[in-house]
């Protein structure tokens, strides 16, 4: 009689599935234990944009940062957008009236100098007007982004007692960071430019990202030059409609923020030489015209002086 085969040992249903979660869970653990060490090391999340130095007589002394700014920077960290530094107090002052600009280099007013950009217009005129108040004009604006930081430095500006809110957006959309053109498949859809932001906070992707730069050879190119390179964006090109949407959706969520905290806000339509491209009338945006709270101006003309003064009286019974 033939010798039978031996026979093979087999494992329990539950034994199979503890075996998987083993195997599924040691990667899973080694990557967490990773995460938590360069965390220690310096890496992982993001600087604020408003950064608390100390406290004084006057109140809690906030500055803008650069690094919070930069940090929207993760594909262009050899040569990134910066914003302007300024300087308040909290909690903000009695009689005080505090003005935000928020958008990209054409409200920082780059490349004129800082005593030139509209910010400092806007404060000295006020100033002038209101000479029994205290005007503090912070401009946001930071070079080469496109409305998506644009919406995370409104949304943090939101916590520090804005008396008006000016947003002027736009011009960026294609090749600024966080542009359609910039972050690939990310820039269809805005869930998933959240994603691309949560990805490049973990404490991994920033040190592999410092550990890929070194290797990137410096150029004299601007940001802008090495944004753009040798990229084209064909008429029928999926990203000019992504550009649409996500201007659209990005200054509306603005828009909802500042109201949902009651601060006033002015949204500024651009002069743009490409065309088709939305202007926040295009959008839609024009709808919240009729909140109280609410102001859209084109980019010229009388009713640019008509929404300035209604907004700045808001600005000023809000301050009252």
């Amino acid at each position: 009689m033939a010798d039978n085969p031996p026979l093979k040992p087999t494992l329990s249903p539950g034994k199979v599935r503890l075996f998987r979660g083993i195997v599924l869970t040691i990667p899973l653990l080694a990557m967490l234990l990773l995460e938590a060490s360069l965390r220690l090391a310096g890496f992982g999340s993001y600087p604020p944009l408003f950064r608390r130095v100390s406290n004084t007589a006057k109140g809690e002394l906030i500055i803008t940062d650069q690094a919070g700014a930069i940090s929207w920077f993760f594909a262009n960290r050899e040569r990134p957008g910066y914003n302007d530094q300024y300087w308040l107090y909290e909690p903000k002052a009695t009689n005080t009236v505090r003005i935000m600009l928020a958008g990209e280099s054409a409200i920082k007013g780059f490349p004129q100098p800082r005593n030139l950009a509209a910010a400092a217009f806007l404060e000295a005129m006020l100033t002038d007007a209101w000479p029994e108040r205290k005007v503090e004009v912070v401009n946001l604006g930071t070079t080469a982004v496109a409305s998506y930081p644009v919406l995370g430095m409104v949304t943090e500006a939101l916590n520090f007692a804005p008396d008006l809110m000016i947003i002027y957006t736009g011009h960026n959309e294609f090749f600024g960071t966080y542009g359609v053109a910039s972050v690939g498949w990310a820039g269809g859809k805005p869930w998933r430019l959240k994603l691309t932001r949560w990805v490049h906070s973990l404490a991994i992707a920033q040190a592999w990202g410092k550990l890929a730069n070194r290797a990137i050879a410096e150029t004299n190119l601007t940001l802008m030059e090495r944004m753009v390179g040798d990229a084209y964006l064909a008429p029928e090109d999926w990203r000019r409609s992504a550009a649409t949407n996500l201007l659209c959706q990005n200054v509306r969520a603005m828009i909802k923020r500042c109201q949902a905290r009651g601060v006033p806000v002015l949204v500024c339509t651009l002069p743009v030489n490409e065309r088709d491209l939305a202007t926040a009338v295009v959008c839609g945006i024009a709808a919240f015209a009729g909140a109280d709270a609410v102001r859209v101006h084109d980019a010229g003309g009388a009713r640019r002086a008509v929404a300035l003064g209604s907004a700045l009286r808001a600005a000023q019974r809000a301050s009252a």
